[in-house]
């Protein structure tokens, strides 16, 4: 279990790029978040955020997000909505808990002057009760990148699915979900594609099994390498589908995208966790 804040995150991300305020046209990612603070027990909530205004630059970029929520939160939705990162989620507990999202905010001086980024969902997957399911968003377009994506899912009571996958597949986003509850669930992928930047983008990845670590628990980490690149978006995979809520993934300071998810049994079966980073390069 990571103990470092987002908070801290965010200033961890500005200090090392130690770019903020300059004319120089390389992109710094400064994260921006909203906290929806006391949400009920078994109540859901949505929280959205933009990207403000940075002094000293006269380009910003939504390209990605996440979420950082209390233990016991059924993330359902995680995706861009127009210009801001939005996050839905129902609170299982019975106590109150808070729920934060976070968008990845590219600023930067000079060329490219209009780069945009261009979202498009998969068909709807009806996930029967019991059974998994897969929506596959199409491709991102010849001269774009993939930035990052997200999903929504239906919310019916506290019935939400549990992601086992949330990735990129080749230049196109997918979404796998299990559905443990009683009814049919329906689960959207969205991918978010880089259009005008010319850019090189790539995926990396690194897994941590939770086995020894914490048993209620799964933690992954994937690293962004090379010169100049910088993480602006992710997901993950898990092993086991039954009784996995992620409740903090997001980018975690300049290089790196992480997920920390709880993990509520599954009869005994082991579990681990991969987590995906989507990386960018400067134009």
């Amino acid at each position: 279990m990571r103990t470092r804040s987002l908070f801290q995150a965010s200033v961890v991300g500005v200090a090392l790029l130690g770019l903020a305020g300059s004319a120089s046209a390389v992109p710094i990612e400064i994260p921006a978040s909203n906290t929806y603070y006391s949400v009920d027990p078994l109540a859901p909530v949505t929280v959205n955020v933009a990207c403000p205004t940075q002094s000293g630059y006269s380009h910003k970029l939504l390209v990605g997000g996440g979420f950082v929520a209390s233990h016991d939160f059924a993330v359902y939705e995680n995706r861009k909505v127009g210009s801001t990162w939005q996050i839905s989620a129902f609170n299982m507990a019975d106590y109150a808990g808070d729920v934060t999202a976070q968008a990845e905010c590219l600023y930067w001086n000079g060329n490219p002057t209009s780069p945009t980024v261009v979202s498009s969902n998969g068909s709807g997957t009806t996930i029967r009760v019991g059974t998994t399911g897969t929506s596959t968003t199409p491709s991102c377009a010849s001269g774009t990148v993939v930035v990052s994506g997200g999903y929504l899912s239906t919310y019916i009571s506290d019935y939400v699915p549990t992601y086992i996958y949330n990735g990129r597949s080749g230049s196109a986003w997918k979404v796998s979900g299990y559905n443990p509850s009683g009814v049919s669930q329906k689960v959207t992928a969205q991918v978010n594609c880089l259009k005008g930047w010319k850019v090189g983008s790539k995926s990396a990845a690194s897994s941590q099994s939770s086995a020894g670590i914490e048993p209620s628990e799964t933690y992954a980490e994937a690293l962004c390498t090379g010169t100049g690149a910088i993480s602006v978006g992710g997901g993950w995979s898990i092993t086991a589908a039954h009784s996995n809520f992620p409740y903090d993934c997001l980018v975690y300071g300049p290089t790196d995208y992480a997920c920390d998810m709880d993990y509520e049994g599954g009869g005994g079966v082991d579990n681990s966790s991969l987590a995906f980073a989507e990386c960018l390069t400067a134009p």
